[in-house]
């Protein structure tokens, strides 16, 4: 296992140190040490599928956000379809991941991709996490939004009632996760990393190392499958 990795283990084996409990977003108490562990899975479902096996082996469930709409995967893809269902086998939950897009209806947006994942997993989506928030922030109002048969992880009991920490663009905001306010009271937070910044295999690197590694992964992938898919006398 990577060094990266162990760092994202030894995160999860603290906070068990301290009595924290892995929960849903569907069955946690505000005022107890229970940990809503969150994965926005803009990148890769492989790299996804990685983290959901080290969780699973550390006894501990969370939910993944997948991005239906992301240009850097395929959810249909054969090799992706199978990871989804070993997460949810696992134990995991599958959620939709959605893009905020100008004059769309939201709501239909979210049924259409539920209704994706669900055909896909065979589980029932109940969550939305939007993709990056706070790029739409000064258009959409996320807090006060509501969705017909789903809950979505910016609402308030999810995101000011209790705590919350991030790591978005390789960085934690909202302070460090054992630092955080939350944590030093024994009460619930909102635990949302990408695994992307927790699964690299070349050490240590900066958040754009990591983007480098995945492009130059992502460009021999293309390269393979092109070969395969058009037989115009390849000299690479």
């Amino acid at each position: 296992m990577n060094v990266i990795t162990e760092k994202y283990i030894e995160i999860l084996r603290k906070f068990k140190e301290i009595g924290y409990e892995a929960r849903s977003f569907h069955e946690f108490c505000p005022s107890k040490s229970h940990l809503l562990i969150r994965h926005d899975v803009d990148v890769s479902i492989e790299h996804a599928h990685k983290i959901a096996t080290i969780e699973n082996e550390f006894g501990w469930t969370s939910v993944y956000f997948i991005l239906l709409s992301s240009p850097f995967y395929n959810t249909l893809d054969p090799q992706n379809v199978k990871r989804l269902r070993e997460m949810v086998a696992m134990g995991h939950e599958v959620a939709v991941h959605l893009e905020i897009e100008a004059n769309v209806n939201l709501q239909q947006k979210a049924e259409n991709e539920a209704t994706i994942l669900q055909n896909i997993t065979g589980q029932k989506v109940k969550l939305i996490s939007f993709h990056r928030p706070s790029a739409n922030a000064a258009e959409f109002n996320f807090e006060d939004y509501r969705f017909n048969g789903f809950h979505h992880t910016y609402e308030k009991r999810f995101f000011h009632d209790i705590g919350y920490i991030s790591d978005s663009r390789g960085a934690w905001h909202y302070g460090r996760p054992l630092d955080h306010h939350s944590v030093k009271n024994g009460t619930a937070l909102q635990f949302l990393t990408h695994p992307i910044w927790w699964t690299s295999n070349e050490g240590e690197q900066t958040p754009r190392d990591k983007l480098q590694i995945f492009r130059q992964d992502l460009d021999i992938q293309l390269l393979e499958q092109m070969k395969l898919n058009f037989d115009v006398g390849w000299d690479l």
